[in-house]
């Protein structure tokens, strides 16, 4: 039973723990899409200067550990360090695309204390091969939008892509790119702004949110199933308990039922003390074998007890006695109708069971022929406790002493000659 209990509280913590990850997968996924908007932000402030945008003073956050809101230099107009937190947002997303793909390693680090504590696992490779590396025209969230979509819509790439790990990668290569060019010189016609630009306002930015809804569509899949799983293991652990209860009260129950037939047999066996007055009722209920036997104790006691009642030197014996007699005859009398029975319940076996009724009933104790074997055990039982108490009840210690007193039991004549002899000898050496 503690077994069982054991492996299905173990079974529901494997899969909890199965699905428990790919939150932080999902969380992180999500996280993505803003920092491709905060890319689109720092393109716009390389050929746009947006002036009118400027702290009164300068800004620091002490307890913030994103590099780009620490300060105000995202609000800077200077090329040079919005290229290089351009450089820096592009890795910060790298990381965490790499950490949604390929779990916790060495290269995901971001060294932000509430990232960093969120622990990823790795997907699996056929679902990395079919998200990053699949080849598709189209990688934008809707298929009427892709259907829509015009060939041409990002710059320098013509339909079909080979898979949006190719895609997000050329667009961090053209922004390694910017940061060795001259950034004066940067406008709105470089061939590396127009691709980053295309690239992330229809299939990167749509093919994140597109992983984000996958993974997201997996999880839920797999809470689906672990649901499923751990009702179906409910349900058959719960079976197992059943099954085992059945088994190991099937002996209890049999054993039961054993006792059960033992004791009805025993109930309907057990004499009645409650005696026939007259003794003679007792030879016109015989009729087999013992009937001699009933017949000359029925003859005897009469002869014995008309001397006991010559004599009647003593009632309370003398009604004892008279009790004794009729309770042996009404034990000889049970003890007949009981041995006609029990032969009747032999024969019956006999007739009714073969050898594998015969077997289930010893074996499993069920059947017709269990209760019936039940039956003549108990009646056996009782046969031979009622043949020991009619000897228990009359042939007692005080029996023989009573009957030398009333004058039932007549001692040998040289006996008496030789008490008599002794008797005169005493006599004589007292005269002397």
């Amino acid at each position: 039973m503690f077994a069982v209990i054991f492996v299905t509280v173990l079974s529901s913590a494997v899969q909890v723990y199965s699905y428990s990850e790919q939150a932080s997968n999902i969380l992180l996924s999500g996280i993505c899409s803003p920092y491709l908007a905060r890319i689109q932000y720092f393109l716009l402030r390389i050929i746009i200067d947006f002036d009118c945008i400027r702290p009164q003073q300068p800004v620091n956050t002490v307890y913030e550990d994103n590099f780009v809101w620490k300060d105000d230099s995202h609000m800077s107009n200077n090329r040079t360090l919005i290229l290089s937190l351009l450089q820096n947002v592009t890795d910060y997303l790298s990381r965490i695309h790499m950490k949604v793909h390929f779990g916790d390693n060495l290269y995901t680090t971001t060294n932000d204390m509430m990232i960093d504590q969120i622990k990823a696992k790795s997907l699996s490779t056929d679902l990395n091969s079919q998200l990053l590396f699949t080849q598709d025209d189209c990688y934008m969230v809707n298929m009427d939008d892709c259907n829509q979509a015009q060939p041409n819509r990002i710059f320098q790439i013509h339909p079909p892509i080979y898979g949006f790990s190719l895609l997000y990668n050329r667009m961090r290569a053209y922004i390694q790119q910017l940061n060795h060019m001259d950034a004066d010189l940067l406008n709105e016609t470089i061939e590396e702004l127009r691709f980053i630009q295309s690239s992330i306002r229809y299939d990167i930015s749509q093919g994140m949110d597109s992983l984000m809804n996958t993974l997201t569509d997996i999880g839920t899949m797999q809470i689906s199933q672990s649901q499923a799983i751990l009702i179906v293991i409910t349900i058959i652990f719960n079976l197992i308990i059943i099954l085992i209860l059945v088994i190991v009260t099937i002996p209890w129950a049999m054993h039961f039922k054993q006792i059960s037939d033992y004791t009805h047999t025993l109930l309907s066996l057990v004499p009645l003390e409650a005696l026939d007055n007259d003794p003679h009722n007792f030879g016109n209920q015989v009729g087999d074998a013992i009937n001699d036997l009933i017949q000359i104790c029925v003859h005897t006691f009469e002869s014995e007890e008309k001397q006991i009642n010559m004599l009647k030197n003593n009632k309370s014996k003398f009604d004892k006695h008279i009790i004794d007699h009729k309770l042996i005859l009404h034990r000889l009398l049970f003890l007949q109708e009981q041995l006609k029975e029990l032969i009747l319940d032999e024969s019956q076996l006999e007739r009714t069971s073969n050898v594998f009724k015969r077997t289930m009933a010893y074996v499993m104790n069920i059947g017709g022929s269990a209760k019936l074997l039940n039956k003549i055990e108990a009646m056996k039982f009782i046969i031979s406790r009622t043949v020991a108490n009619v000897f228990n009840n009359h042939f007692i210690e005080m029996d023989p002493e009573f009957s030398e007193e009333i004058g039932l039991i007549v001692r040998g004549k040289m006996d008496q000659d030789q008490e008599i002899k002794e008797d005169n000898n005493e006599q004589l050496e007292q005269n002397y």
